[in-house]
């Protein structure tokens, strides 16, 4: 739970940053259906994919309709619960949150034909 000073650094640094998009908890596609769902994620506007400790993550980029113009939360005392467990010690802001970030369908696809993707990504040539 954010006190006071941390919603004051927040503010400073980032400006809402934690309520501007949702991670959705997901895994690293092991079959081409499971990689064809991701690809067809990415695709979306506003959609990204990230891993941070192993775990992969959809993140949906759009903004909470309660977040103010001034950064803060509009129906603060009603807020989500997920919202009032929220520390500032897991915002991206303070430090390197992704392992791995991946914003479009090329990004995707590279990582996963890498060594490092596991080489499941089975890019087609000439594409």
């Amino acid at each position: 739970m954010a006190n006071n000073k941390e919603i004051e650094l927040c503010l400073k640094k980032c400006q809402g940053l934690c309520c501007t998009g949702i991670s959705i908890p997901t895994h690293k596609p092991q079959t081409k259906k499971e990689i064809e769902e991701l690809r067809f994620y990415i695709l979306h506007k506003n959609i990204e994919i990230y891993v941070k400790s192993n775990r992969w993550y959809i993140l949906v980029n759009e903004k909470c309709d309660n977040l103010g113009k001034d950064y803060l939360c509009k129906d603060y005392e009603n807020r989500p619960l997920i919202c009032r467990q929220f520390s500032s010690s897991s915002c991206e802001h303070w430090g390197d949150f992704f392992d791995i970030h991946l914003k479009n369908e090329e990004e995707l696809m590279e990582y996963l034909d890498s060594d490092n993707g596991g080489g499941s990504g089975k890019k087609k040539k000439g594409k």
